[in-house]
C-alpha cells in the first residue's frame, strides 16, 4: 500500500498545475503535488483554507458541500468553479472532484489552473467593447445634430430664397409701373430720372440674383 501511495503521488507531481487533496471531514491537505508546495500560502498549517489560501476560515468558494450533495444523487462527476486568489493576486480555475484515497479516506481532489491572463484579455474586451459602445454613441449624437443643423441650414436658405424671390417681384412691380410712367407725356429731365431709377432698380435686382 505504501508504495502504491508513493507511487499516484509521484504520477500527480509531473503534473504542470498546481494539484492538492483534502478530507472531506477534517479539512486536512493529505498531499499537495510538487508544484502546489512550492506556491503554499502558509505550509505549517493543517487546514486547507490557511494552508493553501491563506483564508482564516472555509473559503467561500470551497466545493465540498457542492460535491457530497451531487455524491447523494450518484452524479459524481467534476465541479468547476473560477475565483481571485488573494494570496497570490491571481485568478485561478479549480477542477474538483471527490475520489478515495490510498489509504481509504474521501478526499476532495483539486487541480488548479491559472487563468490571469485570460481573464486580463477579458477585461480588455470587454473594456475595449464599452468604448466602442460610447464611441458609436457619440458618433450617433453627432449625427443627429449635424442633420438638425443641416435641417437649420436648409430652412435658413429657404427663407432667404423666400425673401430673394419677394424682393425681385417687388422690384419688377416697381419696374412695370415706371414703364407705365415712362410712356406719359414727361420732358427730357423727367426722361432722364426715370431712366436712371429702372437702371439702378436693374442692378440691385441682378444683385440680388447673385
Amino acid at each position: 500500500m505504501m508504495h502504491e501511495n508513493r507511487l499516484f503521488e509521484a504520477l500527480l507531481d509531473v503534473i504542470p498545475f498546481r494539484a492538492y487533496a483534502v478530507d472531506i471531514e477534517t479539512y486536512e491537505v493529505v498531499y499537495a503535488n510538487k508544484l502546489m508546495r512550492e506556491n503554499l500560502y502558509s505550509p505549517q498549517d493543517t487546514h486547507c483554507w490557511k494552508k493553501v489560501f491563506g483564508q482564516e476560515e472555509v473559503c467561500s468558494w470551497c466545493s465540498v458541500l457542492t460535491l457530497q450533495q451531487r455524491e447523494k444523487k450518484n452524479k459524481n462527476e467534476k465541479h468547476t468553479s473560477e475565483f481571485f486568489d488573494e494570496s497570490d493576486d491571481k485568478w485561478l480555475k479549480s477542477y474538483d472532484e471527490l475520489i478515495s484515497w490510498p489509504d481509504g479516506r474521501d478526499v476532495k481532489y483539486s487541480i488548479l489552473v491559472d487563468i490571469s491572463d485570460q481573464k486580463e484579455i477579458q477585461g480588455n474586451m470587454i473594456k475595449a467593447h464599452a468604448t466602442l459602445a460610447m464611441n458609436n454613441k457619440q458618433i450617433s449624437l453627432t449625427n443627429k445634430n449635424l442633420q438638425i443643423t443641416k435641417l437649420e441650414l436648409q430652412k435658413s436658405v429657404n427663407q432667404n430664397e423666400l425673401k430673394t424671390s419677394n424682393i425681385l417681384n417687388i422690384l419688377k412691380e416697381i419696374n412695370t409701373s415706371l414703364e407705365t410712367i415712362t410712356q406719359s407725356k414727361l420732358d427730357d429731365s423727367q426722361k432722364t430720372s426715370l431712366e436712371n431709377i429702372k437702371n439702378n432698380i436693374k442692378l440691385i435686382g441682378e444683385f440680388i440674383k447673385n
